[in-house]
């Protein structure tokens, strides 16, 4: 059974966090402060983010944020 998803059918955070790994890429943490992302960003290092439920599902999801404009937005 795979260890990154639950029972029911959401993905963990490991998924990412030690998935990368598996696949030779470097992963890191960023704390949940406006700054830090758009510095991270403007540094042309992409975030996936760990979205809760809205828009899109019930349980939530990932996005993955690319880059930034000269007004902050991505």
């Amino acid at each position: 059974m795979c260890t990154y998803i639950f029972s029911y059918g959401c993905c963990r955070w490991s998924l990412i966090s030690e998935g990368s790994t598996h696949f030779g890429l470097k992963s890191s943490g960023v704390p949940k402060n406006k700054n830090m992302i758009i510095e991270t960003l403007k540094s042309n290092k992409p975030i996936i983010a760990s979205m809760g439920p809205g828009e899109f599902t019930t349980k939530g999801h990932f996005i993955v944020l690319k880059g930034i404009d000269s007004n902050n937005s991505t």
